[in-house]
């Protein structure tokens, strides 16, 4: 297109305009040159990712992170769109995310069009990637800004469900598809999405421009309306205990009024009633009554409910059973409500929650004891000594903060999904997380804090012929754990669990632990050499940009039998890479220092300083401490 006087004299306009754009959820155009009457532009430097890489590890993306990206994006799109300009391509690929802050950044402006100037597209041709195209825009018709609002509903629809609303064999199927056929309401797709969202999406995504949202800044208004506002000692039981004992006489006392604006629900746009909040109370969104127990909230609940905590409490609460409902229950702005089990003291038989359907819980405080020994027995001792148990369906957790005490295990699941994201999961004795993997099963871990014995405990997974195997993501985390990773071996055929572990520090003991408590004489590994075989067969590991404790940190144990324990140990991280065959991930180890918290266990951690580090600490490694639990 620059090949004649004319074309770059264009070219270099458009670049012009696009570089007057200054905004934080756009990359910056710092100078436009030539170069033997090449132009070439000079753009900000993004440390992160795509979206789309996001995608490929995750699949699909915790409904708050949709959200918010979906929101950041609409931001730059409106200060685009002031200037006159539309991006055209907007897509996965072209949404850039901070790896220290989550922030969006929109880039490749290459298609950017000028809406009172021709573009540089020749006639008769069709530019922009065809999932992510409007209709218009497949068409080869004239374009607006609603033509970007249509692709990012696009991007919307693919992060929530994991699922593209419009796929085909080739181009032109796409294009065709993008142009005449409805995408599966989205929904259908994922039924867990809140109505307000879904209908966003639907009007994003609407065939005729004039039905769709009619700007990017409305758009962010109706984003901003309806989202919820919502060295180190390892042993912590006298805190928690003091803790707890803390908490129950402020129970005694407290009264706590939480003032907020609760949404009614209906379609977006639609006016907020403003409502006085309850006192410690709990509120089913959509319904006038207040319940003074959660208990009493769940009974009243049907499918698809949300309840809300007004108030911090602490709540007093029995262990719970919630059985063909799918809910969320979340704290309502700006209350930081903290749930008991029902004597502070006293270690509870049950869950707070077991439930067998879809399960979100969002800015929640509980502090939980109960009756289990801290080895792992079998499969209902450990949805007996759960914090929140899921049998089915899919669990998620945001921005919460578990503490699980007397050998207890803050999240237990058996159902295909289950995602973690901004928690803070303490469990001295016990594991913070267990999962029971599926073949295609999914479970992730995204900028967490997990403290105490054990990181994530699973049994290995049967082999199923022609299924895709199960994916651990372990993504920003912080682990400051004796075990980060504890298989549980099981009898038969197995199938290898995929492990991707991205920009995470691991501060550990041992990076994989074998745990059986029954198997044949000659299952055992008995060499280091057959250890590392047994690990590849139930393991797939990945790894980028992680931070690895120097010293014990790799060393892999064998606990097969009763009163046999094997390890192989591995003096350099280098010795970990080889066994996957790995190099040059970008992760470095080294004597790991967090931040003293005195008094404050409550806090996540924060990294002080590396020393003696083998490489370059990777930027923005672990958790973001300031992210982490509850929102203040």
């Amino acid at each position: 297109a620059a090949a004649t006087e004319d074309s770059r004299q264009r070219l270099v306009r458009e670049a012009q305009a696009a570089a007057a754009l200054s905004h934080e959820n756009i990359i910056g155009i710092h100078g436009i040159h030539l170069d033997a009457d090449v132009p070439f532009l000079v753009l900000q430097f993004v440390d992160g990712e795509s979206l789309a890489d996001r995608l490929r590890r995750a699949g699909r993306l915790p409904f708050y992170e949709v959200v918010r990206i979906g929101l950041e994006t609409a931001h730059g799109l409106a200060a685009a769109h002031a200037k006159g300009l539309i991006h055209r391509d907007i897509k996965p690929g072209n949404l850039l995310l901070e790896h220290a802050t989550g922030r969006v950044k929109i880039a490749d402006f290459g298609l950017v069009k000028d809406q009172n100037n021709a573009t540089l597209t020749m006639e008769g041709t069709v530019a922009g990637t065809p999932e992510f195209m409007s209709p218009e825009q497949a068409a080869g018709q004239q374009l607006d800004a609603r033509s970007d609002l249509f692709s990012l509903g696009a991007v919307l629809y693919l992060a929530a469900t994991g699922t593209s609303p419009f796929t085909g064999t080739s181009a032109c199927l796409v294009l065709e598809r993008v142009r005449r056929a409805s995408p599966r309401p989205i929904q259908q797709v994922e039924p867990s999405l809140p109505a307000w969202f879904c209908a966003i999406v639907t009007r994003l995504m609407a065939k005729e421009p004039r039905d769709r949202i009619d700007s990017a800044v409305q758009l962010v208004e109706m984003l901003e309306r309806s989202r919820s506002p919502a060295p180190l000692p390892r042993r912590f039981s006298a805190r928690v205990a003091w803790l707890l004992a803390g908490l129950a006489g402020l129970f005694l006392g407290l009264a706590v009024v939480g003032l907020a604006m609760r949404s009614v629900p209906g379609r977006p746009g639609d006016t907020l009633a403003p409502v006085t909040p309850p006192e410690n109370r709990f509120l089913i969104v959509g319904r006038p009554e207040h319940h003074r127990e959660l208990g009493e909230a769940l009974r009243f609940a049907r499918d698809g409910d949300v309840i809300e905590i007004y108030g911090d409490g602490p709540f007093l609460t029995p262990g719970l059973i919630v059985e063909g409902k799918r809910l969320t229950i979340r704290a309502a702005h700006p209350s930081r409500p903290v749930l008991l089990s029902t004597a502070p003291s006293r270690a509870s038989p049950a869950p707070l929650i077991l439930t067998d359907a879809d399960l979100r819980l969002e800015g929640l405080t509980i502090y939980w004891r109960a009756d289990a020994p801290p080895p792992i027995k079998s499969e209902p001792s450990m949805r007996s000594s759960a914090v929140v148990a899921s049998t089915r369906g899919a669990l998620q957790l945001a921005h919460c903060r578990i503490v699980a005490a007397a050998g207890s295990t803050c999240i237990v699941a058996f159902g295909p999904e289950l995602a973690v994201t901004c928690c803070h999961l303490l469990s001295e004795e016990g594991a913070a997380i267990f999962w029971k993997p599926s073949p295609q099963g999914h479970a992730s871990l995204d900028g967490c804090v997990v403290e105490g014995n054990i990181g994530v405990a699973l049994p290995t997974a049967a082999a199923m012929q022609g299924l895709a195997p199960a994916r651990l993501s372990l993504v920003h985390n912080t682990f400051a754990v004796d075990k980060s990773l504890q298989l549980v071996i099981q009898l038969g055929p197995k199938q290898p669990l995929h492990v991707e572990a991205y920009y995470n520090i691991f501060d550990h003991t041992e990076v994989v632990s074998f745990y059986a408590t029954r198997v044949p004489r000659n299952f055992l590994p008995g060499t280091p050499a057959r250890t590392v075989d047994l690990l590849r067969a139930l393991l797939q590991w990945s790894d980028e940009g992680n931070l690895y404790r120097r010293g014990q940190t790799l060393g892999l144990y064998s606990i097969l039998a009763p009163r046999e324990r094997q390890r192989t140990p591995f003096a350099r991280l280098e010795d970990w890479h080889a066994v996957w065959d790995m190099t040059n991930t970008g992760s470095a180890e080294g004597k790991i220092w967090f931040q003293h918290r005195p008094g404050r266990e409550a806090d996540a951690l924060r990294l002080e300083r590396v020393e003696d580090p083998s490489a370059p600490v990777p930027p923005g490694v672990g958790a973001d401490p300031d992210q982490v639990g509850p929102r203040r």
